[in-house]
């Protein structure tokens, strides 16, 4: 299962190399091909030797494992960055966003010993946890939220399969680069709101 692990965790970390450059280049206005060949450049660097250890290798050591949530999103960047379409909904995206700044909310501050009660570790198969699922998975089905919900149920089956090398369901729904990578896509959203808004008064 070790195997597994290393290989789930290069795997996200392969993931954002190539998703991150592409995304940040605006790669959909080029060719398939263009994005092609930029995908594979990213995976021969992925695996260049450093001092005995790859790129990638390197890149996992700052990054850590990825969460699930995480990967997908990545899978889905590089998708719509090859063929120039948009594979989630601005609904549901938003209502992502959402969801893990409310999860970044529950897990952070509690967890960080702010309050009496640690969510992290909650998140070791607890009953709390299991009852806040439950809720949660009711919730967004009464909301339609189904994008958030599936992202949700394939985290959980992902954690039941032990897919990851933590052991906590918390690093399986969420980590803090996607919190990151949210609030600055809020934080940049905001600022070219009132940048139109200057420049229409």
């Amino acid at each position: 299962m070790s195997y597994l692990h290393d290989y789930m965790g290069l795997l996200g970390c392969l993931l954002f190399l190539i998703a991150v450059p592409l995304t940040a280049l605006k790669q959909p206005c080029f060719k398939r091909k263009t994005v092609t060949i930029a995908i594979f450049l990213m995976m021969g660097l992925a695996v260049v030797p450093i001092n005995e250890l790859s790129v990638l290798a390197y890149i996992r050591a700052v990054l850590a494992d990825l969460s699930i949530t995480s990967m997908i999103l990545l899978c889905a960047m590089i998708a719509s960055a090859y063929t120039g379409q948009r594979f989630i909904k601005t609904s549901s995206r938003h209502q992502l966003e959402n969801s893990v700044l409310i999860a970044a909310l529950i897990l952070y501050p509690l967890g960080l010993g702010l309050t009496p009660y640690d969510t992290y570790a909650a998140g070791y198969g607890s009953l709390t946890m299991l009852g806040m699922l439950v809720l949660v998975a009711g919730y967004l089905l009464w909301r339609e939220a189904y994008f958030v919900l599936t992202l949700l149920l394939i985290a959980i089956c992902a954690y039941l399969a032990g897919m990851l090398q933590s052991s906590n369901l918390w690093d399986y729904m969420i980590d803090p680069w996607l919190v990151i990578l949210v609030i600055t896509t809020k934080i940049r959203l905001r600022v070219k709101q009132a940048t139109g808004r200057t420049t229409i008064q």
